[in-house]
């Protein structure tokens, strides 16, 4: 992956969570959503309430919450603020992150990323 395209993937990841939480209501109506089994979405409604509660919320809070992140990104400066911004990254499990968008001191972004492995007992990849 080039650095060009690495440094786009937290911009895409900020508008699909900020499409997916201004659009909760709507995703439990999608047809994808009906047909998956109730304890399937019961989870993605969860997740997706979980990161809408962090919205707003300040880092200090996260990481008293969390613990201090496996890594800390830094963004470009966010194009109407010109504040800089940065990412928390958390592990979740050998391919799977938690990413948590800050933008003045507070939670700007909710990034989920499951990715299952078929060994998980392996090395963390960084």
């Amino acid at each position: 992956m080039t650095n060009r395209t690495f440094h786009l993937m937290p911009r895409l990841a900020l508008a699909a969570t900020a499409f997916v939480a201004a659009h909760a209501a709507m995703a439990a109506e999608t047809p994808v959503r009906k047909r998956l089994p109730p304890e399937t979405d019961s989870a993605i409604q969860t997740l997706l309430d979980w990161q809408r509660r962090l919205d707003g919320d300040t880092e200090a809070h996260v990481i008293e919450r969390l613990g201090e992140p496996d890594q800390r990104l830094e963004m470009p400066s966010n194009e109407a603020s010109g504040e800089p911004m940065h990412t928390l990254k958390y592990r979740l499990s050998r391919h799977s992150a938690l990413s948590i968008i800050v933008h003045q001191g507070e939670v700007a972004a909710v990034t989920i990323t499951l990715v299952p492995s078929a060994n998980e007992s392996g090395p963390v990849d960084h």
